[in-house]
């Protein structure tokens, strides 16, 4: 690619250059390799028990046990994997590499609102090569994608204290909060409503009492859809 290209992408149009980079890093490489890890195929067998069986509330797989966590990944890797009909190694790791593609996007508009624009652009740069990541968004893990629901969660609860002032509660938090439930369970939403806790507490702007209504406001909001899923997979499942 020319340097001038380079040039009118950086300045004209940064988020695209930043995707085109991102696709580069990840998708033409997450089909090459076999599954590398013993969690790689548990986590696939599930969205091939969709697809096999056609029950995606609460799906068996080894023995008929019952999945342990609970399914978004898994719906995102068994509708990936519809069009070709099965589960491989690229439409079970795609989920992980577009979550992956949405963070950065997301992490540079975030900042590049916030800081010098050229200062967000290094840094979201340099978190293309933090190993941890890179790796997490080429496996078939529930991890790539929980961290971008929980990231562009903490991104929207800094905004709605910033620019309302903790007035009302945005939709798009307990969506991505609830996503989160849904990916690896309550810890998407205790990890982010702890942080966030603790950052209105280092603000010294509300009381205790404000911050407490916040964080249950929030975190009551943001189990009405993992809710839905957790009804279904009991009249399914009961209690075993």
């Amino acid at each position: 690619m020319r340097t001038p290209t380079l040039q009118y992408l950086y300045l004209q149009k940064p988020v695209t250059m930043i995707i085109v980079i991102c696709i580069i890093a990840v998708l033409p490489w997450i089909g090459l390799g076999d599954f590398s890890t013993k969690g790689e195929p548990r986590e696939a067998a599930v969205a091939v028990s969709m697809l096999e069986t056609g029950n995606w509330i609460l799906p068996q797989v080894y023995a008929n046990e019952f999945a342990y966590k609970p399914p978004l990944a898994h719906w995102l890797m068994a509708v990936a994997s519809l069009p070709q009909g099965y589960v491989s190694e690229f439409t079970s790791r795609l989920p992980s590499a577009l979550a992956f593609i949405i963070l950065i996007g997301f992490t540079l508009v975030f900042f590049g609102k916030r800081l010098r624009f050229q200062q967000a652009f290094i840094a979201t740069l340099l978190l293309i090569t933090c190993i941890e990541i890179h790796r997490a968004a080429m496996t078939t893990r529930v991890d790539m994608l929980l961290t971008t629901f929980i990231v562009i969660g903490l991104y929207q609860l800094y905004r709605w204290e910033d620019k309302l002032e903790l007035k009302g509660v945005p939709i798009a938090i307990p969506a991505l909060l609830g996503c989160a439930v849904l990916t690896k369970g309550p810890v998407g939403i205790i990890l982010p409503l702890f942080v966030f806790g603790v950052y209105l507490l280092m603000l010294r702007k509300y009381s205790y009492l404000v911050i407490f209504k916040t964080l249950l406001y929030a975190g009551i909001s943001s189990i009405f859809l993992p809710l839905l899923w957790y009804v279904a997979a009991w009249k399914q499942g009961g209690d075993a």
